[in-house]
């Protein structure tokens, strides 16, 4: 038998294909069922694809699947088994909320997912590596997996060749938080790549949809470095701060996404920590920001 053969009798498949040789499970995704109207009817109408899989390729790369896995077969514990375990078939269903795009995004990036479980390689087929972060929390995925989907997703922050793409990378994570899937690996890549180029807050695309979330990680990784940064002259501390102080203004004044600011955000953005320095034109707005809030807060104190 060639290499090749072998490897075709090993791999995983996806329908409409046959399934290949020794597949013992399945596993489903889908995106829940949504009402559509038409002129002519009103139909469900649900994203579905199936995969079928090898256990002993899968579950030693996933927590997740390792604990499904096992309580299969003649020997499990059918009383503490797993629903899916009757018919070696795995339905992982995702909100209706999540886009028609980024549900084709994860189904890519679950392909690559297998391919890396069978062949140990990633190659996201999509220009997005999001969901292939979602994945890795979501299947509790092996730390040689992460480590390699972290490195692929820095080299294509780096590497994107505008700055309309990174806009667009972030509307993927707003689309997935918005859905109520958790996207924190994929969102402080983006914090990060805002703190090392703070301009993209202020002079691109992505600061028409930089929010809340993005602003407090951001906020979080420079209280990070400038505990761990013992190398910077004060000076350099003190214009870095200005920077910052300006940065937050702009966007407590320019976006709409900084009515979600409270007492407790304000604080988080503008603590010692991060602005041990502010800029004189900086500064006016954020008193009157403080004092906004504050008022806010004391106009809720019920009174005794």
């Amino acid at each position: 038998m060639t290499t090749e053969t072998a490897r075709k009798r090993t791999h995983w498949s996806k329908e409409p294909d046959e399934s290949p040789h020794y597949s013992d499970w399945m596993i489903t995704l889908s995106k829940n069922k949504v009402a559509i109207s038409t002129s002519l009817s009103h139909v469900d109408a649900e994203q579905t694809v199936t995969f079928a899989v090898h256990r002993n390729i899968l579950g030693p790369r996933s927590e997740y699947f390792t604990r499904i896995f096992l309580t299969s077969g003649p020997t499990a514990n059918t009383d503490g088994a797993f629903s899916e375990s009757r018919n070696q078939h795995s339905h992982i269903n995702f909100p209706p909320a999540l886009s028609n795009k980024s549900f084709d995004l994860v189904v890519e990036a679950f392909e690559s997912l297998l391919d890396f479980c069978y062949f140990d390689r990633v190659d996201m087929k999509g220009p997005s590596p999001v969901p292939l972060l979602f994945l890795c929390d979501y299947f509790q995925m092996d730390d040689n997996f992460i480590s390699c989907v972290e490195d692929y997703s820095k080299n294509v922050s780096k590497e994107m060749a505008s700055e309309e793409e990174l806009h667009l990378l972030y509307e993927d994570i707003i689309d997935f938080r918005t859905a109520g899937l958790i996207v924190e690996r994929g969102q402080h890549l983006i914090s990060q790549r805002c703190y090392e180029k703070n301009e993209l807050l202020t002079d691109s695309q992505l600061n028409e949809i930089a929010d809340l979330p993005l602003w407090l990680d951001i906020a979080s990784i420079i209280e990070e470095n400038r505990v761990c940064t013992k190398t910077k002259l004060e000076f350099q501390i003190k214009e870095e701060s200005k920077g910052w102080s300006r940065d937050i203004v702009y966007f407590l004044e320019n976006n709409e996404n900084a009515s979600a600011v409270d007492l407790e955000a304000f604080q988080k953005l503008t603590g010692e920590t991060i602005l041990p320095y502010v800029d004189v034109n900086a500064a006016l707005v954020l008193l009157k920001e403080e004092h906004k809030h504050v008022s806010t807060m004391f106009r809720k104190i019920p009174a005794i």
